[in-house]
């Protein structure tokens, strides 16, 4: 079970929603991870879940401990991880998980791991 997961079934435990909310908010969790590689922001997410854009910030926020925002951060980081570990060029894999900017994502990656994309992946290639 995946840390999301876990926090789905703690919150679904406590009976801070009903459970058409934790639908919606899986569906959202899951556009975003199919979208990862397109440029998506929560106004779309929030209209697949079907809330107002501030509600399903708070209600995401409370399920996952993270905004949306952070969370397609964090799964995009996740992503360029494994390309860079398979050898792709930097600014190919800035491109294939959805960032525009190479010094944008060089700067949430350093964040994010400590380390630049240069570095981690010169760490990892061995």
């Amino acid at each position: 079970m995946t840390f999301y997961q876990q926090q789905i079934e703690l919150i679904k435990n406590t009976m801070l929603f009903q459970d058409h909310v934790y639908e919606r908010l899986k569906l959202s969790k899951d556009f975003i991870d199919s979208n990862l590689s397109n440029e998506i922001d929560v106004d779309q997410i929030a209209a697949r879940a079907c809330f107002s854009k501030y509600h399903f910030i708070r209600v995401f926020k409370s399920a996952y401990g993270r905004t949306p925002n952070q969370y397609l951060i964090e799964q995009r980081i996740n992503k360029s991880k494994e390309l860079l570990k398979l050898n792709k060029p930097i600014a190919e894999t800035c491109y294939a998980i959805g960032f525009e900017s190479k010094t944008y994502f060089s700067g949430l990656f350093k964040r994010a791991t400590g380390l630049t994309p240069a570095r981690w992946k010169s760490r990892n290639e061995k």
